[in-house]
């Protein structure tokens, strides 16, 4: 009978001590999901100034587009002739 009794006991004690650990799991698991997220959202403001520096760039390339408009034109007609 003793045999029998003590591993249902043991069990009893550990299956009341079993679902304490998996809620601290989930609380770590939370904060760590937490702080990925602001590590994410301060990555979307870098690539966000990275687009605007991008389209900064884009902007003086098509201001300098005019002054090579007619090398370019001459270049093609140059190809044309030949």
């Amino acid at each position: 009978m003793w045999g029998a009794e003590e591993p249902t006991a043991d069990a009893r004690e550990a299956a009341q001590e079993m679902p304490a650990a998996p809620e601290e799991h989930q609380q770590q698991q939370q904060e760590h999901r937490q702080h990925q997220q602001q590590q994410q959202h301060q990555h979307q403001q870098q690539q966000h100034q990275q687009q605007q520096h991008q389209q900064q760039q884009q902007h003086q390339q098509q201001q300098q587009h005019p002054q090579l408009g007619p090398w370019v034109d001459d270049y093609a007609r140059q190809r044309g002739g030949e």
